[in-house]
């Protein structure tokens, strides 16, 4: 039974939003001092706003490293030098729990908190660590991915501004000057994280190991792409982070939109879960190194979604980006998962 949708169109406008921001880069890069001062920066701009300022919570998985800067800059910090966390502890579900308890506790007369993720990297260790327990085999991450993407989805729909870094893969590169001289040079390929990670987020650097420039790999905010100098992250760039974050409709105007409107709230996870399944195929094609593999498992995909997903004809189709039904994409999510 097809339930009573409006197809009207209103003009766009952009929602306030909650920032998402990702730091990767070799170790030494600076990626703790360059989250601090981005943070510090939105803070400034947030309790000038707001008539409050919010608390910078530092969950910290690089030991003492997480404290180096309390000189510098005010932070809390997690967890406490009493507890005594190793890194297997950090776990993908332990990242969930934390940063849902972080984010409504901390909240302070309605000013949510800045976090920092430090880093990231442990989460998705975790996760590989699971799937070789589980066997170790392709299907195994059946039993991995859906945690995996519950993670992205606390970090995209958390209501804290988040600034999170993640181990760079780290590569070498020997440089010789005009006498013959050779030096060598520490270079970040990408981060240690699962691909795609990086398209949850709203801005994402690559932090220079040696001179502490921050280079946007994506900038949904225009706000970096733009300069005509490569520089490090400063206080200056988290204020107009947050300046741009708030210059949209205000909150009581989002609130009567969505109470006149009778379905907006009809199936209002299902872009989240069709990130999913492209995820979920992404990660499967990318195993494949043979052309006849690849074939075959698409295939197997097509083959997979034609079973759940149904045109407005009737006509089943491998095209999973028409899902509107979130039952139907759990369920293509599930099989999926279950190839192999």
């Amino acid at each position: 039974m097809r339930r009573n949708i409006s197809f009207d169109s209103t003009e766009a406008k952009k929602d306030d939003v909650y920032v998402k921001v990702f730091l990767t880069g070799t170790s030494g890069s600076g990626k703790s001092y360059s989250s601090l001062r981005l943070a510090t920066g939105m803070a400034d701009e947030l309790e000038r706003i707001r008539g409050t300022r919010p608390k910078i919570i530092m969950f910290n998985t690089e030991g003492s490293r997480g404290r180096y800067y309390a000189d510098d800059f005010h932070y809390n910090i997690y967890p406490q030098k009493n507890q005594d966390l190793k890194q297997e502890d950090f776990t993908t579900q332990f990242y969930i729990e934390w940063i849902e308890y972080t984010a409504k506790k901390e909240t302070i007369n309605g000013v949510e908190p800045i976090i920092i993720i430090d880093s990231a990297t442990p989460a998705w260790d975790s996760a590989k660590a699971q799937q070789q327990k589980a066997g170790g085999q392709f299907k195994d991450w059946a039993k991995i991915t859906p945690i995996w993407n519950e993670f992205k989805r606390t970090l995209v729909n958390s209501k804290a501004h988040i600034i999170c870094c993640a181990r760079g893969k780290t590569s070498w590169e020997i440089d010789t000057d005009s006498n013959g001289k050779k030096t060598v040079r520490k270079l970040g390929l990408g981060s240690e994280m699962r691909d795609g990670f990086d398209y949850e987020f709203t801005c994402c650097f690559m932090i220079d190991n040696q001179t502490h420039v921050a280079s946007a790999d994506k900038d949904n905010t225009q706000l970096f792409n733009s300069r005509t100098v490569e520089k490090p992250l400063t206080e200056q760039d988290g204020e107009n982070l947050i300046k741009w974050a708030n210059s949209g409709v205000k909150n009581e105007e989002v609130v009567k939109v969505t109470s006149e409107s009778e379905d907006v709230s009809c199936d209002e996870n299902i872009n989240e879960y069709i990130k999913d399944i492209k995820n979920i195929i992404d990660t499967m094609l990318e195993t494949c190194e043979d052309a006849e593999v690849t074939k075959v498992i698409r295939n197997e995909i097509a083959t997979t979604i034609k079973k759940f997903v149904k045109n407005d004809k009737g006509v089943a189709v491998a095209d999973y980006r028409i899902i509107k039904d979130v039952d139907v994409a759990k369920r293509v999510i599930e099989a999926l998962n279950n190839i192999g």
